[in-house]
């Protein structure tokens, strides 16, 4: 493995690229900004190989999990890492290439109990979903008392940036919803529930060719039915326009809504909007993710006056 790295952004040290990477378009397609601003210091960074010299990373081993890798990976890998955010559910994200016969592949690394929890839960999940042909394929899932790791394939193409809840995402909702998968942490409730992606946005996914794929089920489980359709409405738009009106949304997805839920027999979907609004607003108080927790009140509130 290369033992030279470059860090990206320049003020948070969170993706970290091995030198020679910029010759392999997997590595410079791993970091997929939404914002403008992200997207040009980006576009720089990638470009100009004096700046990436100003962010040499001087001790990888010390920040990267590259010695515990070393077993899971050929011997003469590349690896790109994204470290994630910081906290209890932290984990390191790799994309890898055997530079002998081309092979990619795609890890989830965690050492946090909790982020070991939820990527161990994840392989479990991929175990019981292999037969879907838009989720990656399982090459290893390995789960001690150190460190939990995921391996799978790489999903081609380009991250899903279509806000819109087309035909596609609808085909994917209904195949998702109809899975009979055994989870340990199935939300309760007196509504009719299904399996359930559980962080159901476009980050979440990647375009190839004329098909959808969908990644990252660590939050996989049974909810209320149109848990993950909200989420692809709501958290994506609470995310990416954070002062965009909940009622505006409401309303201009409303009628996607309601066809979903006429589909699957259910005249009154207010009810399974109201569980989706609490569910949320409880695990992002738990995550003290504060961003989030606003626009869940905000969503809690609003469903009052429906």
């Amino acid at each position: 493995m290369e033992s030279k790295y470059y860090y990206f952004n320049p003020f948070i040290k969170q993706y970290y690229f091995p030198k020679g990477f910029a010759k392999y378009q997997l590595f410079t397609n791993f970091y997929q900004p939404y914002t403008l601003k992200g997207r040009l210091l980006w576009m720089a960074w990638l470009k100009s190989s004096v700046l990436r010299s100003f962010c040499i990373e001087r001790n990888p081993k010390k920040v990267l999990p590259l010695i515990n890798l070393e077993k899971y990976v050929p011997k003469k890998s590349m690896l790109a890492f994204n470290r994630g955010t910081e906290g209890v559910e932290q984990k390191t994200t790799v994309l890898g290439i055997d530079t002998e016969n081309g092979e990619q592949f795609f890890i989830k690394y965690a050492e946090t109990k909790l982020a070991q929890s939820n990527v161990h839960k994840e392989g479990i999940v991929l175990q019981q979903i292999q037969q879907l042909d838009f989720v990656p394929e399982i090459l290893l899932h390995e789960n001690n008392d150190t460190f939990t790791l995921l391996k799978t394939t790489v999903l081609q193409g380009k991250r899903h940036t279509n806000e819109t809840v087309d035909t596609r995402i609808i085909a994917i909702l209904k195949t998702i919803a109809i899975q009979k998968v055994s989870v340990s942490n199935a939300q309760e409730t007196h509504l009719q529930t299904s399996f359930a992606h559980g962080d159901f946005c476009p980050w979440n996914m990647m375009n190839y060719q004329e098909s959808i794929w969908v990644f990252d089920w660590e939050l996989a489980s049974n909810y209320p039915l149109g848990y993950d359709l909200f989420t692809y409405v709501f958290q994506t738009n609470s995310l990416l326009h954070p002062k965009k009106n909940i009622e505006l949304v409401y309303q201009q997805n409303k009628e996607t809504i309601v066809e979903l839920f006429n589909h699957w027999e259910i005249s009154n979907h207010i009810p399974y909007l109201v569980a989706f609004a609490n569910i949320k607003l409880e695990l992002e108080r738990k995550k003290q993710n504060d961003a989030l927790i606003s626009a869940y009140e905000q969503l809690v509130n609003y469903v009052k006056t429906l």
